[in-house]
């Protein structure tokens, strides 16, 4: 028994032949699209970046022995710690530089000019007090 598409291609050969093509480019980028993810996936594989746990669970997903999801998973879940990592480091430098003061070095300046925002301040208040 045919189908109802088998049946109206057959009746029309113009429509068959587009329909063949679009089958033929969906396959197409089916195949890159597959391609470049497990591109993606050897990378990981390979990578001294990721920990072995990591590497071994890439190895899994290119024997299609785990999904592709639970990769995808773990990839980010490692790649957010170690930015949250890095950010906590970069904290910890910034604590053991010397303050800055916000907009410079705090306090008034001694020879009078006008340096901080704090220096601007004492000036407008000065002029506001006719000193």
């Amino acid at each position: 028994m045919k189908s109802k598409l088998d049946e109206l291609l057959e009746g029309n050969p113009e429509a068959k032949a587009e329909f063949d093509e679009k089958i033929k480019a969906a396959a197409a980028d089916g195949v890159k699209a597959f391609r470049e993810g497990m591109g993606t996936v050897m990378k990981i594989a390979v990578s001294a970046v990721y920990p072995t746990p990591i590497r071994e669970l890439a190895a899994k997903v290119l024997n299609d022995e785990e999904p592709r999801a639970a990769l995808t998973a773990a990839v980010a879940s490692f790649d957010a710690t170690t930015e949250k990592g890095k950010g906590e480091e970069a904290k910890k430098e910034g604590d053991k530089l010397p303050p800055t003061g916000g907009d410079g070095p705090s306090g008034l300046s001694e020879d009078g000019f006008i340096r901080t925002a704090e220096d601007h301040k004492a000036a407008i208040d000065r002029l506001k007090q006719g000193v």
